[in-house]
This record gives structure tokens, C-alpha cells and sequence, in this order.
């Protein structure tokens, strides 16, 4: 009985010693998930900060065009002109490729005219 309280003693020395390393590779993780979640928080909030202001922008640039428009068609009206307005037209937007193949470059984004302004 002696042998097998002395082999029980030992096995438990050992497991305490797992168990040890173990919580600590456990509060390493917790410490490490915090940290992305604190990270992804932030980046959360930047994030939206940035689409609200792009969404303010857009909607203050389509207001913008609208009243251009309106004055344009105006001053046609009060030269008396009858004049053919046509719109520069573009394609959408495409992407060149990446000056570098791992984060630090930077993306040419391209886009041509389809229709020339006339008037």
C-alpha cells in the first residue's frame, strides 16, 4: 500500500504540474482574445465613423449634383438657349493590382470616360 500511496503521490505531482502549465497557456489565451476583442472594438468604431462620414458625403454630393443640375438648366433658360446637355459618362471603378504582395502597398483604383461632356 505504501508503494501504491508513494506511485498516487507522484501521479498527482505530475498532473498538479499539467495542470499549472495548462492554466497558464489558458490565461495566455484569455489574455490574447482580450486583447483582439479590444482591438476589433476599436476597429469596429473607426470603422463606422468612416461610413457614416463616406454616407454623409455621398448623400451632401448627390444634393450637390441635383442643384447643379437645376442651375444649369436655368442659366440655359434665361440665355435662351435651347442647348444639348450631355453628361460626362465613366465606367465603374476597377482595381490595379497591389504594389506589394503583403500589407504597405497601396491600390491604383482606374476608371475611364464612356460619353464626352457636350455643352
Amino acid at each position: 500500500k505504501k508503494d501504491q500511496l508513494k506511485r498516487l503521490e507522484t501521479l498527482l505531482g505530475e498532473q498538479q504540474g499539467n495542470l499549472a502549465l495548462r492554466t497558464g497557456d489558458q490565461n495566455e489565451a484569455q489574455s490574447g482574445a482580450h486583447l483582439k476583442s479590444t482591438e476589433f472594438d476599436t476597429l469596429s468604431d473607426e470603422y463606422r465613423d468612416h461610413m457614416d462620414k463616406c454616407c454623409t458625403n455621398l448623400n451632401d454630393l448627390k444634393s450637390e449634383i441635383c442643384a447643379l443640375g437645376k442651375i444649369r438648366g436655368e442659366l440655359s433658360n434665361m440665355q435662351g438657349q435651347n442647348v444639348f446637355i450631355t453628361d460626362c459618362e465613366v465606367s465603374d471603378w476597377r482595381y490595379e493590382a497591389c504594389s506589394a504582395t503583403c500589407g504597405g502597398g497601396t491600390q491604383a483604383m482606374k476608371r475611364s470616360v464612356l460619353v464626352h461632356p457636350v455643352g
